[in-house]
C-alpha cells in the first residue's frame, strides 16, 4: 500500500482506507464489514492497525504513517495470495477450454 500525501487515522473515509482494511484482511486482521464497504476507518480498522504496529514495536498511536505502511509492506511481501471464483458463460456454463490470470493492480 502507498499513501497518498496523508496519514490515515480514525474517521476517514476514502480509496486508500480501504486499500488499508482490504491490506489488513489479508494479513488476517478482522475488519467489520460495514467499514470496508464505506471504506470508513472505524474501531475494528483502528484496532487492527494498533495490532499490528503493537507486533512490529511501535509506537500503538492507531495511526497509519509511513512506519506503519512499511510494517504492512514487509509483512505483505512475505504472502503467497490465491485468488478462487467461478468462471461461467453467459448461460451459467463452464467454458469447455479456457485459461483465466488474475493480476494486482497495485504491483
Amino acid at each position: 500500500m502507498k499513501l497518498q500525501g496523508r496519514n490515515l487515522v480514525f474517521g476517514m473515509q476514502g480509496n486508500d482506507v480501504r486499500e488499508l482494511q482490504r491490506d489488513l484482511a489479508w494479513l488476517g486482521f478482522d475488519i467489520l464489514s460495514q467499514d470496508i464497504t464505506s471504506g470508513r476507518f472505524g474501531e475494528t480498522t483502528r484496532a487492527a492497525v494498533q495490532m499490528l504496529q503493537k507486533q512490529n514495536r511501535l509506537g500503538p498511536d492507531g495511526v497509519v504513517d509511513i512506519k506503519t505502511v512499511e510494517a504492512i509492506n514487509k509483512q505483505l511481501g512475505g504472502l503467497k495470495r490465491v485468488v478462487r471464483g467461478n468462471f461461467l458463460l453467459a448461460d451459467g456454463k463452464p467454458p469447455a477450454r479456457a485459461k483465466v490470470r488474475a493480476f494486482d493492480k497495485d504491483l
